[in-house]
Protein backbone atom coordinates (compact mmCIF):
# COMPACT_ATOMS: atom_id res chain seq x y z
CA UNK A 1 0.00 0.00 0.00
CA UNK A 2 1.08 3.67 -1.15
CA UNK A 3 2.03 5.81 1.81
CA UNK A 4 -0.14 8.45 0.46
CA UNK A 5 -3.06 5.53 0.55
CA UNK A 6 -1.79 5.06 4.32
CA UNK A 7 -2.17 8.79 5.55
CA UNK A 8 -5.65 9.23 3.62
CA UNK A 9 -6.88 5.93 5.76
CA UNK A 10 -5.66 7.80 8.58
CA UNK A 11 -7.07 11.14 8.09
CA UNK A 12 -10.94 9.07 7.64
CA UNK A 13 -10.34 7.02 10.59
CA UNK A 14 -9.43 10.37 12.73
CA UNK A 15 -12.31 12.28 11.12
CA UNK A 16 -14.52 9.23 11.78
CA UNK A 17 -15.50 8.93 7.79
CA UNK A 18 -17.48 5.95 6.40
CA UNK A 19 -15.07 4.38 4.17
CA UNK A 20 -14.18 1.09 2.49
CA UNK A 21 -10.15 -0.13 1.45
CA UNK A 22 -10.22 -1.84 -2.02
CA UNK A 23 -7.43 -4.14 -2.69
CA UNK A 24 -6.27 -5.91 -6.11
CA UNK A 25 -4.62 -8.69 -4.65
CA UNK A 26 -3.42 -10.06 -8.12
CA UNK A 27 -0.90 -6.68 -8.26
CA UNK A 28 -1.84 -5.20 -4.58
CA UNK A 29 -3.39 -2.02 -5.52
CA UNK A 30 -5.31 -0.14 -3.39
CA UNK A 31 -8.25 2.53 -3.41
CA UNK A 32 -10.28 4.11 -0.92
CA UNK A 33 -13.61 3.79 -1.64
CA UNK A 34 -16.35 6.50 -0.40
CA UNK A 35 -19.97 5.11 -0.22
CA UNK A 36 -22.14 6.89 -2.96
CA UNK A 37 -19.48 7.02 -5.19
CA UNK A 38 -18.33 5.39 -8.24
CA UNK A 39 -14.48 3.56 -7.69
CA UNK A 40 -11.90 4.67 -9.82
CA UNK A 41 -9.53 3.14 -12.04
CA UNK A 42 -9.61 -0.75 -12.26
CA UNK A 43 -12.08 -0.95 -9.68
CA UNK A 44 -15.13 0.90 -11.96
CA UNK A 45 -15.93 -2.22 -13.74
CA UNK A 46 -16.84 -3.76 -10.17
CA UNK A 47 -18.85 -0.59 -9.08
CA UNK A 48 -22.28 -2.20 -8.51
CA UNK A 49 -21.31 -5.17 -6.94
CA UNK A 50 -18.95 -3.17 -4.19
CA UNK A 51 -22.24 -0.80 -3.62
CA UNK A 52 -24.25 -3.48 -3.33
CA UNK A 53 -21.56 -5.64 -0.64
CA UNK A 54 -21.24 -1.67 1.30
CA UNK A 55 -25.05 -1.46 1.77
CA UNK A 56 -25.41 -5.19 3.10
CA UNK A 57 -22.57 -4.81 5.43
CA UNK A 58 -24.13 -1.90 6.86
CA UNK A 59 -27.59 -3.51 7.37
CA UNK A 60 -25.68 -6.26 9.07
CA UNK A 61 -24.50 -3.81 11.49
CA UNK A 62 -27.49 -2.01 12.04
CA UNK A 63 -29.49 -5.22 12.58
CA UNK A 64 -26.82 -6.26 15.29
CA UNK A 65 -27.10 -3.43 16.93
CA UNK A 66 -30.75 -3.31 17.25
CA UNK A 67 -30.67 -6.83 18.05
CA UNK A 68 -28.50 -5.99 21.65
CA UNK A 69 -30.88 -2.69 22.32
Amino acid sequence: MKIKTLEEILKKKSSKTEFAILTNLENGDSEIYLPGTSPKGEFSKYADEIENFFKSKKKRRYRKFRDIC
